[in-house]
C-alpha cells in the first residue's frame, strides 16, 4: 500500500458501472491503472474495466490516465506480440469514443 499524503489509493470492482466508478474516484489529478486479471476474467478487468475507468475519468474531467502493465515483462521474445496486443486494444479504445 502506498504511504504518501499526495497519493490516495482507491480500490473498487472493475465490474461496476461507469457512474459507480465516477463516484469512487471523485476529483483527482491523475489515475494510475495498475489492475491485472492474472488471466481470470481478462476482458472484463484488463479491457472493459480499463475502458470504463477511462470513461469515468473523462466524465470527471481528469486529464491524466496512466496505465501500467507487466505483461510479458519477463519474456522479451514475446514483446513483439505485446505491441500487437497494445495496438489492437488502442484501436478498441478509440472506437469507444
Amino acid at each position: 500500500m502506498v504511504k504518501d499524503r499526495r497519493v490516495t489509493p482507491v480500490k473498487f470492482d472493475l465490474h461496476e458501472s461507469v457512474e459507480e466508478m465516477r463516484q469512487a474516484i471523485g476529483d483527482v489529478d491523475a489515475i494510475y491503472f495498475t489492475a491485472e486479471s492474472v488471466a481470470k476474467d481478462l476482458l472484463q478487468t484488463d479491457a472493459f474495466g480499463a475502458v470504463k475507468l477511462m470513461q469515468a475519468a473523462a466524465k470527471n474531467g481528469i486529464k491524466r490516465f496512466v496505465m501500467l502493465s507487466a505483461l510479458f515483462s519477463r519474456e522479451p521474445t514475446r514483446w513483439r506480440q505485446l505491441v500487437l496486443i497494445y495496438l489492437a486494444s488502442f484501436g478498441f479504445l478509440h472506437r469507444q469514443y
